[in-house]
């Protein structure tokens, strides 16, 4: 047996043992400890599957056959405590330990994460905080709402939403550049907190319909998108995530939603120099189905075209994620391409770790919800 002298530089021993010579950095420490991942296992991580209020234990039972390393919470805010902490120990129970949970959490009222029925958590709109609150108060806002996530076992939150169009807004109802400025202190906010932020949807929604319910074209440019003005100063601010519109732009790719194009990518990624992760909206929209594609071919598409993350639903996840590794074990998708998106997320996760939620944390959650109380009515007097 060799001595210690001996050990490969490759090795996770010797790894660990080099990072003893100066200040360990937590991602560098989580390298050092993380278990290699099968072929199959890093494909389960680019997925994204759905969870609900509405689980029973035999969706949670599959879920733990599964794997996936991702989640995406539906109608989070109307989970109780208990039934929350209980989906968080559904899913640790799966042999890939979760890296991401999402929860869409863009808006709205203050009320108390109490009952099923009742929806609540921190909540107010971005762009009321646009144009109500000091660029303080919003940072603030956004502080309080990512540590009430962060408690409640949420690694990323999907917003903030910062579209100039969508099917129930006519454009430009927002002032764009205020919402922008907002946006970029709600991503710091949310930082700070521990949380990541994922700004939706580029290069944008639009008002001539809903993507939930068919396919969209838009006529704007580039310039009229004002993609540069938007998403520039949300990159600078340290955003890590970028969702994409399933709104086919004409003007940039007449055929293909963004979601599936790989010249609306090339912007992000290309022009932008947006590093972070890119992530789809939901698969299973009619804006996508309506291709005539399934969603797991829709998401092969998505990962060729540049994406990092496939939002799946509750049914579709094993689907997807067995048909991107049949991609991979076939050369349609190198594995070098799969690697650099599993890096991306593997340091979005240490980051951004996922904080085990507490049996009894209502002390906690309370204050923080009397602080933001207390914030609202400074903001808008009521």
């Amino acid at each position: 047996m060799g001595g210690i002298n001996e050990i490969q530089p490759g090795s996770s021993f010797a790894a660990k043992r080099s990072l003893i010579t100066r200040e360990v950095t937590k991602s560098e420490a989580a390298q050092a400890d993380r278990k290699p991942l099968s072929l199959r296992e890093k494909c389960e991580l680019i997925v994204i599957t759905g969870v609900g209020f509405w689980t029973t234990e035999a969706e949670s039972a599959a879920w733990q056959r599964v794997g996936f390393g991702n989640y995406h919470i539906y109608g989070g805010m109307k989970f109780s405590q208990t039934k929350l902490n209980q989906l968080h120990k559904d899913i640790e129970k799966s042999h890939l330990p979760p890296s991401i949970v999402t929860m869409d959490k863009e808006g709205g009222t203050i009320g108390p994460w109490q009952h099923d029925s009742v929806e609540g958590g921190i909540k107010f709109w971005l762009g009321a905080l646009a144009v109500r609150a000091t660029p303080a108060d919003t940072q603030r806002v956004a502080e309080l709402m990512g540590r009430e996530l962060s408690l409640n076992g949420i690694n990323l939150n999907l917003a903030p939403m910062v579209d100039l169009q969508d099917a129930d807004r006519p454009i430009d109802a927002w002032n764009y550049q205020a919402l922008t400025r907002a946006a970029a202190l709600f991503v710091k906010g949310m930082t700070a907190a521990g949380v990541g932020t994922c700004a939706k949807h580029f290069p944008d929604g639009s008002k001539i319909g809903n993507t939930h319910k068919g396919r969209v074209a838009d006529a704007r440019t580039k310039q009229e998108l004002k993609i540069n003005e938007r998403y520039k100063p949300l990159i600078a601010a340290g955003v890590p995530a970028i969702m994409m519109s399933h709104v086919v732009f004409q003007n940039i790719d007449p055929a293909m939603p963004a979601t599936l194009s790989k010249m609306t990518l090339a912007i992000l990624r290309q022009d932008l120099g947006f590093k972070g992760l890119i992530i789809t909206d939901a698969m299973e929209m009619k804006a996508i189905s309506v291709l005539g594609l399934s969603s797991a071919e829709a998401a092969i598409l998505a990962f060729e075209a540049g994406a990092d993350l496939i939002l799946g639903g509750t049914d579709d996840a094993r689907e997807i994620g067995d048909a991107l590794y049949k991609a991979v074990r076939n050369g349609r998708i190198s594995e070098s391409r799969l690697d650099e998106t599993v890096a991306r997320i593997q340091e979005f996760s240490d980051r951004f770790p996922i904080k085990k939620m507490a049996d009894n944390q209502a002390a906690e959650l309370g204050e923080l919800q009397k602080q933001a109380a207390e914030l609202y009515a400074s903001i808008f007097g009521k």
